[in-house]
């Protein structure tokens, strides 16, 4: 059932617990079934951003923000730190996806690029939709 989900995702929010280890190791897992059931490779994979949830539970924190930001950076991903209680790093979280899903899929081009629009081929644009699980 997991694998039909990933297959109809255009991008894809990894998440983990900075309380819990277990969450952050299966992180890695997650990314790599993203991978295979889109039978990509890191290089042409959809956008994916890792969040570090619950950095209000400072005392009871297992994961440091360097363990989370070497792993992003080895999947390939965008890193936050967020915390869902304090609304820490949710709406930036949300608008980094969604500008590089925009980038990925061609749905805008980037600020200053409007100006030979005309010469620029057009790519059609891709009708989708948003599967939060």
């Amino acid at each position: 059932m997991q694998s039909q989900w990933i297959s109809f995702g255009n991008a894809f929010i990894i998440i983990y617990d900075v309380t819990k280890r277990a969450s952050y190791d299966r992180a890695r897992n997650f990314h790599h079934k993203i991978l295979m059931v889109n039978d990509c490779d890191q290089k042409s994979q959809p956008p994916i951003i890792l969040l570090g949830n619950k950095i209000d539970l400072v005392d009871q924190r297992e994961i440091r923000t360097e363990e989370g930001e070497q792993l992003a950076a080895e999947i390939g991903a965008t890193f936050f730190e967020t915390s869902a209680l304090t609304d820490t790093n949710i709406t930036e979280a949300f608008v980094e996806i969604t500008r590089q899903i925009r980038k990925h899929y061609g749905l805008n081009p980037e600020p200053n690029q409007n100006e030979n629009s005309d010469k620029a081929p057009k790519k059609p644009k891709k009708s989708s939709f948003c599967t939060l699980l």
